[in-house]
């Protein structure tokens, strides 16, 4: 997760919503002076907010899940590189296989064709002159 070009870290005043009892409720936010830090875009994030526990206290916290994220994301990276090399070669093995089946029917149809003409009687007129 830690590393890829997708992952982004966002810091920002968290905001209480207020809904009006307007036609539309419409929601008001209003900044609340609690700071939150959020690491990655898509699931699993990482996400520290001021709160009961202030933010400072919370920091290791959160660098030790980084990185158990960013392990997470080395194994999960090594893991599709096998993967990858896996289906590579099993597409390769098959487009030699497909070929190899195509070269035996060319063989075969090759061969049919030069037993016909084998089959075939050939006449030969001998004139004598006797």
């Amino acid at each position: 997760m830690i590393g890829e070009e997708n992952t982004e870290v966002v810091m920002r005043e968290t905001s209480t919503a207020t809904v009006s009892d307007d036609r539309w409720s419409t929601r008001t936010l209003t900044p609340n002076g609690k700071l939150e830090l959020k690491f990655g875009s898509y699931d699993p994030t990482v996400t520290g907010r001021d709160g009961l526990v202030p933010m400072e206290e919370q920091l290791a916290k959160i660098i030790a899940r980084l990185e158990l994220m960013a392990e997470e994301g080395r194994v999960k990276a090594i893991e599709n590189k096998i993967w990858s090399a896996s289906y590579e070669e099993k597409q390769r093995l098959r487009k030699l296989a497909e070929e190899r089946q195509k070269l035996e029917i060319s063989s075969f149809q090759k061969a049919m064709r030069d037993a016909g003409r084998w089959q075939k009687p050939i006449y030969c007129v001998v004139i004598s002159t006797m």
